[in-house]
């Protein structure tokens, strides 16, 4: 290609490009724009040239973001970024914006090469989104507190349980944040959602158990240990449902769904409903088992006194390495107090 068919060929690129391109001089003066930028803010070529970069400016671009650009491209010599922009009929326009500052041998500024996007459109489609997943959160929280609250609500002797519960693995998930590989800000989320439903199952308990006042028969503490499998089996269909519709392979029942059927387990197996052992054990189950019985522990219940703080401590320690995972113990204990300051 000859420099004459190069020359061409950038002059047709220039002319064609679907991004809006502006050249300015060193002093931001407009020196030429591409049919793309005419388009975009609504300016032809003639009032543009010979204007600086400024008259596009909205006014509402913190002065602080001009500064950090100009900073940038006298140390780097090149910026990207976002400016809110206005057309010439007033309308504003976000603009995704790459400057590259144009030198001489020497390292002289000549001028500066922009290409801009008008964005605006995807800015309100992001928030449009995330105004409709902050919605889907909102029904989503309290779809799972309305549920947890069938089983609360039977028991007048656990009036604030299932908020000390989230609160409880709320702290927790924060203490073993990095201890565990699947323990990811959206997993430890689902596990302080799903917390409020590991007994929702109990709805399927009668009453003469649930409410009885002195030690279970092995019989009856075998109709008490279903509350697990049935927990496990009411979110487990939700769940497999609403992956299927979702077309997802996992979904905030998920971990609800662990905890419900797996928090009766134990570190060395000898828990139920399945008498997993150590880490076979969902990590969500594992963490909610111990909020569980230190809150059952220091909470009065028609058959027991309330214990006191250090007994449950103790107790939690005991349990270490047998009952819980000892990792989750210490977070607890790590948190204990600043758990006791928030209620």
């Amino acid at each position: 290609m000859s420099s004459l068919e190069l020359t061409q060929a950038l002059a047709d690129a220039f002319r064609d490009a679907l991004d809006g391109i502006v050249i300015t001089d060193e002093q931001a003066v407009i020196r030429e724009v591409n049919p793309a930028y005419e388009q975009i803010c609504g300016y032809s070529r003639e009032e543009l040239v010979g204007q600086p970069a400024s008259v596009l400016k909205s006014g509402k671009t913190p002065p602080e973001r001009y500064r950090q650009l100009w900073d940038q491209l006298l140390s780097e010599g090149r910026w990207t970024g976002e400016l809110l922009n206005r057309k010439k009929s007033g309308e504003e326009w976000w603009s995704f914006l790459s400057i590259t500052r144009l030198a001489d041998a020497q390292g002289r500024a000549l001028g500066y090469f922009g290409v801009a996007r008008d964005v605006t459109r995807a800015r309100q489609t992001a928030r449009e989104l995330e105004r409709e997943l902050a919605e889907l959160h909102s029904v989503q929280d309290v779809s799972i507190t309305a549920l947890a609250k069938l089983a609360e609500h039977r028991d007048p002797d656990i009036e604030g349980h299932l908020a000390r519960i989230k609160r409880y693995c709320e702290l927790m998930v924060r203490a073993l944040e990095g201890q565990f590989p699947e323990l990811s800000p959206g997993y430890g989320e689902a596990v302080v959602a799903g917390s409020v439903l590991h007994d929702v199952g109990k709805v399927a308990v009668p009453e003469g158990i649930l409410f009885k006042p002195g030690r279970l028969s092995p019989e009856e503490f075998s109709v008490m240990k279903l509350h697990s499998l049935v927990g496990g089996k009411v979110l487990g269909e939700a769940e497999v449902e609403l992956r299927r519709r979702m077309e997802v392979s996992e979904t905030f029942l998920s971990r609800a769904l662990e905890i419900a059927m797996y928090h009766h387990e134990k570190w060395d197996g000898t828990g139920y409903p399945a008498g997993l052992s150590r880490e076979a054990i969902p990590l969500s189950a594992r963490i909610v088992a111990v909020a569980d019985v230190y809150d059952a522990l220091t909470s009065r219940r028609v058959y027991k006194d309330a214990w006191s703080r250090e007994a449950a401590r103790e107790e939690l320690e005991r349990g270490a390495g047998q009952h819980f995972d000892s990792r989750v113990v210490a977070a607890f204990l790590q948190e204990e107090a600043r758990a006791q300051e928030a209620e």
